[in-house]
């Protein structure tokens, strides 16, 4: 996550990205320090509007499938317009309620691929983690230009760097080693089995993205398979009960503590070592959970609005949800699933309106451009502009206050 600004003009956005555990990189455009931090592409791009204009992006960002976000204290329809060409995702515009600043950041980090440009393929083929001097046999589950999941059957601790190793039948030619660490980790069905998240460190060469793709796209998607250890791994593992059985024997010099651990069941020692680790990737699996409850509306109308694709909502459903005014508190309204459009996203139509909703919605809905427009008609107030390559529009951001029961 790189935040790039001189002074103190981003601090609020530098301090948000900080409490939700995204551990920011600070980034200076003049001084001795000046493009510190940009060798690697980040998820997250921060910079002031002026500057964007200003400065022409290294190639490992301009390359990499990050959100871009301008920050600008002006309502310039024409600075939309040069952002937009630039190829940022969106405009902040300030004044703007923290809250409004809060949900666009969570939207923007932990909605993952679903949210950027990125398109999670299933994989199910066998694959290489190398960790330290081991290389680990893997089954890649997932893919995207910006991560990776696979199954491995060892113990990886979070924070840990790798490298992914593709082979060269998935790639069409030259095989590939990716730079990645370890951001997620989880114990998979098959006992022994780790599930891990991998995020990249380097962008996959365009050519190369583009064959996996072709190849994984041909393939029949079947179950995937749980990596088999190797002969290696195995002997450290009989190596590593065989301590265990010899401190639990009577008369074993090992000291208590050590012996009740080992003796702990698989997901419980997770669980423990999860809660040890610090705080970035205890906030990444709680703001998480709450982006996933965050929405991006468009067309918004006292009837109701659209929303992006939302995998866990289907047609039918009744859900609360609060929409934020970029100055003021949020809306909290009863909103229904009444079609679903598929990548055109879900339709939602308010029910039981009061009328103090109602009034503050039409404030809300005023503030809005024309719909029926691919661009701003009237002069745009204080709020959040997602950019499209083909038109801008401006966009509303709600949470779920209350979602459908689980199904």
């Amino acid at each position: 996550m790189l935040v790039v600004y001189d002074g103190h003009e981003l601090d609020d956005v530098y301090a948000l990205l900080d409490e939700l555990g995204a551990r920011p990189v600070r980034a200076r455009l003049s001084g001795p320090t000046r493009f510190r931090g940009w060798s690697r592409p980040p998820l997250l791009f921060v910079i002031p509007a002026a500057e964007a204009l200003r400065i022409e992006l290294p190639e490992a960002i301009a390359l990499a499938r990050s959100t871009r976000i301008a920050v600008a204290d002006t309502s310039s329809e024409a600075l939309l317009g040069r952002i937009a060409r630039l190829g940022y995702d969106y405009l902040l515009r300030r004044p703007v309620h923290p809250d409004v600043v809060r949900l666009l950041l969570q939207r923007a980090l932990y909605r993952g691929a679903d949210a950027r440009h990125d398109v999670r393929r299933p994989a199910g083929q066998r694959v290489g983690l190398r960790v330290g001097w081991r290389t680990l046999p893997a089954t890649l589950v997932e893919f995207s230009a910006g991560g990776a999941r696979v199954l491995v059957a060892a113990d990886v601790a979070v924070r840990t760097d790798a490298r992914l190793r593709l082979p060269r039948r998935l790639l069409g030619g030259r095989s590939a080693s990716i730079a990645c660490r370890v951001v997620r980790r989880r114990g998979d069905s098959a006992p022994g089995v780790v599930s891990l998240a991998l995020r990249f460190d380097e962008a996959i060469e365009p050519r190369a993205l583009a064959n996996l793709s072709r190849v994984l796209a041909g393939r029949a998607v079947g179950p995937v398979l749980a990596p088999s250890a190797s002969w290696i791994e195995r002997w450290i593992e009989r190596f590593r009960s065989w301590r265990g059985r010899a401190a639990r024997a009577p008369g074993s010099r090992r000291e208590p503590a050590v012996a009740a651990i080992e003796e702990t069941p698989f997901e419980e020692r997770r669980q423990l070592r999860r809660a040890a680790l610090d705080r970035e990737v205890v906030a990444l699996d709680a703001e998480a959970h709450a982006a996933a409850r965050v929405l991006v509306g468009r067309d918004l109308s006292l009837a109701g609005m659209r929303v992006d694709p939302e995998p866990d909502l289907r047609v039918g459903d009744a859900l609360r949800i609060a929409l934020y005014d970029p100055l003021g508190a949020p809306i909290e309204l009863d909103a229904r699933v009444v079609r679903d459009d598929g990548e055109r996203g879900l339709a939602l139509a308010f029910e039981n309106l009061t009328s103090a909703a109602a009034g503050r919605l039409h404030g809300l809905v005023d503030e809005l451009p024309d719909a029926r427009s691919g661009a701003p008609t009237r002069a745009a107030g204080p709020g959040v502009e997602r950019i499209d390559r083909a038109a801008c529009e401006r966009v509303v951001l709600g949470r779920v206050v209350e979602a459908p029961a689980a199904r």
